[in-house]
């Protein structure tokens, strides 16, 4: 972040019994509210900070904080570049998941129901597609509101481990907990030498970007399948690259 510095303690955070003055902002299906701040082009940093501050706080793994960030930066530089110039932005929790919400008054093109959002490689709406476990764009005349979320580690969030296992020849490692920078490293080392790789997902917890660059990486070097993928993971991985989600098994 260009040497940019998070605060110690988050910032913006909505105080309780305070009215919610903006209906448009609100998290449809309610949570509670960790952060509501408007932001201009001037003021992405404290953005940046405040969103990063109160997503660890919420419990976000350091890894997954960090591409929270990229994707808040690049809604609200799309809001700024190609929207209204300025816009809102609102952070809560609800059913073990942490969205964020980018509103802004302007109006972008419509997206018909159902279909996917309008992005190509090195648009920022792609990077966020990567990144984040759910998305949605809608656009009217209150605005464009894009919202993206995240799942909050549970049991699931326990470190990281590699289970080998051998099925009909092939090697099997069978992934779970949290895969970021430390497990996906160990992961690349521990199949340095193998021509052919499962991979079990099933019990396989919050992937950083780091850990879906390995699964990049794998797929270059070795005839990778993957099983038991999860919807949200399945998703990030089709739209980060078609040949892993053609290594998928159904």
């Amino acid at each position: 972040m260009n040497g940019d510095q998070p605060f110690d303690q988050p910032t913006g955070a909505e105080q309780p019994g305070q009215p919610r003055t903006d209906p448009a902002v609100d998290p449809p299906g309610g949570g509670d509210v960790l952060l509501r701040q408007e932001f201009t082009g001037d003021s992405l940093y404290q953005l940046r900070a405040g969103a990063e501050a109160h997503a660890t706080n919420a419990g976000l793994p350091a890894g997954r904080a960090a591409d929270l960030v990229i994707a808040v930066h690049e809604l609200a530089m799309n809001a700024v570049r190609h929207g209204a110039g300025h816009g809102t932005v609102t952070l809560w929790t609800r059913d073990g998941m942490l969205w964020f919400r980018v509103s802004d008054p302007g109006r972008a093109d419509a997206v018909p129901p159902g279909e996917p959002w309008p992005c190509v490689h090195g648009h920022g709406l792609w990077i966020v597609r990567t990144l984040a476990d759910e998305q949605t764009l809608s656009t009217g005349p209150g605005g464009t509101h894009t919202t993206i979320a995240m799942a909050l580690p549970g049991a699931e969030g326990e470190p990281a481990s590699i289970v080998p296992d051998h099925v009909n020849g092939r090697v099997v490692l069978r992934l779970s907990g949290l895969f970021d920078r430390s497990a996906a490293t160990e992961l690349l080392e521990r199949t340095l030498t193998l021509p052919k790789l499962v991979l079990d997902l099933t019990e396989a917890g919050p992937w950083d970007a780091d850990g879906l660059a390995a699964l990049v990486t794998l797929r270059q070097r070795s005839e990778l399948r993957l099983t038991g993928v999860p919807p949200y993971l399945r998703g990030r991985l089709e739209t980060l690259d078609p040949a892993l989600s053609e290594a998928i098994d159904d």
